[in-house]
C-alpha cells in the first residue's frame, strides 16, 4: 500500500525483509529510532522525498545532538522545504543536487557554507567548466556508481571508478562499497588521515565518542582521535 494513506498503527504490523526476499523480525523504525541507534557511530544521510517535513525531522535530529552527524541530499524539487530548515539550521550539512555548474554557482549563493553537492559523472565529463568550479569552490563531489556501473565493476572492469577519481570525485555511493573501498587503497584513498598516514589504530579500536571532535574544514568532515586527525571525505589539501 501507500505509506502516506496508513496509520503509524498500520505501519508498526509490516517487518523489513531479508536480502533473500523472507520476512525478517525487524519492524519498521521512525525517524527517530534510526537516529538514536545511530548516534556517535553512523554518520547518516538523508535522502529528502518530502520537502514539507524536513524541519521536523532537523527538529529532532537538532534534540538529539546530531547536526554533525546528519547529511541532507535533496533535488531542486525540495529546496523550498530545505531552505525552510536551512534558516532555522544553518549548521546542517547541506548535499544539493546539481548537473551543471551555472547551478551549482546558485546554490553556492545560496546554502552558505555549503561543502558537498551530488552530481552524475557524465554531467561533470561533458562541462569542461564544471569541475574547476567546485574545486575553486573546495567542494566534495558525490556521486554514484549504482546500477549498471556497478555491475561492469562486479566484472572486474573498474573503468568508470577511474573515469570518477580523475574527475575529482571524492564520494562514492556504491552497492558494492567494499570493491571500491579495495580499489581506492590502491592509491591510499579511502579515509585517508591528514596524520600519520601508516597509523590508523584510533579508528578501528572502541573510542569513547565523546572524546570524538567532529569539524568541518575545507569541505572536509574530520574527526580528531586521541590527538590525530582523520580526514572522512578524501585527502585534505
Amino acid at each position: 500500500g501507500v505509506l502516506a494513506n496508513m496509520t503509524y498503527e498500520e505501519v508498526c504490523q509490516y517487518r523489513l525483509i531479508n536480502r533473500d526476499g523472507t520476512a525478517s523480525d525487524e519492524p519498521v523504525h521512525t525517524f527517530r529510532e534510526m537516529l538514536e541507534a545511530a548516534k556517535d557511530s553512523v554518520f547518516i544521510v538523508v535522502d529528502v522525498k518530502e520537502g514539507a517535513i524536513t524541519t521536523q525531522m532537523a527538529n529532532i535530529v537538532n534534540e538529539l545532538g546530531m547536526m554533525d552527524e546528519v547529511m541532507w541530499y535533496f533535488p531542486k524539487s525540495e529546496q523550498d522545504g530545505v531552505k525552510a530548515m536551512f534558516n532555522k539550521y544553518p549548521k546542517a550539512i547541506l548535499m544539493p543536487y546539481s548537473s551543471t555548474k551555472d547551478y551549482l554557482v546558485t546554490l553556492h549563493g545560496k546554502y552558505n557554507p555549503l561543502y558537498i553537492f551530488h552530481s552524475d559523472l557524465a554531467k561533470i565529463e561533458t562541462d569542461a567548466t564544471f569541475r574547476p568550479q567546485f574545486e575553486k569552490y573546495n567542494m566534495v563531489c558525490y556521486a554514484n556508481t549504482l546500477n549498471a556501473p556497478d555491475e561492469q565493476m562486479m566484472t572486474g572492469d573498474m573503468s568508470y571508478l577511474e573515469r570518477m577519481r580523475n574527475q575529482n570525485i571524492r564520494f562514492i555511493q556504491s552497492d558494492y562499497g567494499e570493491h571500491v573501498v579495495m580499489w581506492l587503497n590502491k592509491f591510499n584513498q579511502h579515509f585517508v588521515p591528514t596524520e600519520s598516514p601508516a597509523d590508523l589504530s584510533p579508528m578501528t579500536q572502541d573510542v569513547n565518542p565523546k572524546k570524538i571532535i567532529k569539524t568541518i574544514s575545507n569541505g572536509q568532515i574530520l574527526l580528531h582521535v586521541n590527538g590525530k586527525t582523520y580526514n572522512l571525505l578524501g585527502v585534505a589539501k
